[in-house]
């Protein structure tokens, strides 16, 4: 068997091994999204063939980790599939093993993500990975919030500004390890997904523009909705406003979901609003590559994550 990169063409057998892995159809206007149209890389796919059969598939998108202020490559790992007659052979090692010898002599400096209950255990025990949390998902019921009277205008807004991206990095600075994100990488992560729809809420005083990141998640038991992005000060009639603005924007829902860590400001005005740890449990791991990183990436207090940071949301 060979392990290739990636070339243009090979699209229609990537979706056929996706199919034959998940057991459903992914969009081929999304995997462009995703590994073609990222806006920091090249595309990060590495693949696996038995003869002309692809029987392995791996792959990550490319960002910038802001390290105390200063952007490093690095990528998200992401799409792992293997034929299902291939099960058991070592594919997805061995084509990792490979993929991340490439991106340490191109510059990367590490690579991370969500790992699954499936995958957990290989990332670890066999690539090196090294463990930094498991997150909960904090979680709101909307039956009884607050109402309060909004100091400034929270309105929907169609797109991304410079002064977006500049809040996001006064906001990060707390944390010594954040995905980095310009305006371009926020449209092309948010505004310009062919799969999934978010509406995006902002405001702004005479310091700062305001923003957080929305979508509707629904069940046949639950329609709630995901902030994947909340870029709002620790501020509690603040984020009252805006959980009241989500609520009448998206009316009915029954719960607010999110991702907000013990050390991040927002934290407790959140508790204090109704917000309580709930699952899933998300795990978050990363593989540095070289001693000189390890010091600041592999400390999870370091890390500051969003429901957007992952390809779930």
């Amino acid at each position: 068997m060979q392990i290739t990169r990636y070339q243009a063409g090979q699209e229609a057998q990537i979706l056929t091994l996706f199919e034959q892995t998940f057991g459903k159809p992914l969009s081929l206007a999304y995997w462009q999204w995703r590994f073609l149209q990222n806006p920091v890389y090249s595309p990060l796919i590495y693949l696996m063939w038995d003869d002309e059969l692809l029987v392995g598939h791996y792959a990550a998108s490319p960002c910038y980790l802001n390290l105390e202020g200063t952007p490093i490559l690095s990528a998200l790992s992401m799409t792992t599939m293997t034929h299902p007659q291939y099960n058991g052979r070592g594919i997805f090692t061995d084509l990792a093993q490979q993929f991340y010898s490439d991106m340490q002599q191109a510059g990367f400096s590490s690579i991370w993500g969500f790992p699954n209950r499936n995958s957990h255990y290989g990332f670890i025990k066999k690539l090196a990975w090294h463990n930094l949390n498991l997150l909960p998902t904090l979680t709101l019921a909307t039956q009884g919030l607050k109402t309060t009277q909004a100091s400034v205008l929270i309105q929907p807004i169609s797109q991304f500004t410079a002064q977006h991206a500049d809040t996001y990095r006064t906001f990060c600075q707390a944390f010594p390890v954040s995905v980095h994100k310009s305006s371009d990488f926020l449209t092309w992560r948010y505004l310009q997904n062919p799969s999934n729809h978010y509406t995006i809420f902002s405001c702004s005083d005479h310091e700062q523009t305001y923003f957080a990141v929305t979508k509707l998640y629904q069940t046949a038991e639950t329609r709630a909705v995901d902030i994947v992005e909340c870029i709002f000060p620790a501020d509690e009639s603040l984020l009252l406003a805006l959980l009241n603005q989500i609520v009448t924007f998206y009316h009915p829902i029954t719960q607010i979901n999110g991702w907000v860590s013990l050390q991040d400001a927002l934290y407790l005005p959140l508790e204090k609003i109704g917000f309580i740890p709930t699952l899933p449990l998300t795990y978050l791991g990363v593989r540095a590559f070289g001693e000189s990183y390890q010091s600041a990436l592999y400390n999870a207090q370091h890390w500051r994550v969003s429901m957007g940071d992952s390809d779930v949301f």
